[in-house]
């Protein structure tokens, strides 16, 4: 499966707000819950911040797939 191509950029570009979004209610969620043990919400807290940094990474990459294939190779 070439990665360059629209269709296939569009949907990783999707599974990655998808994934940065997880990332967000992960962080939202752990930020509200007061009873959580501090270890607990520690971890929640990174793994939402790498959610959100993954998502965004593989977002960038496809966007840019789109544009390149659109008007051509980017050198």
């Amino acid at each position: 499966m070439d990665l360059t191509t629209f269709p296939t950029a569009a949907l990783y570009a999707l599974l990655a707000v998808i994934t940065a979004g997880f990332g967000v209610g992960m962080l939202v969620w752990q930020t509200g819950a007061t009873q959580q043990a501090l270890a607990t919400r520690k971890g929640m807290l990174f793994g939402g911040v790498l959610l959100i940094l993954i998502g965004g990474v593989v977002l960038l990459t496809q966007i840019w797939a789109i544009v390149a294939d659109s008007y051509g190779t980017v050198h």
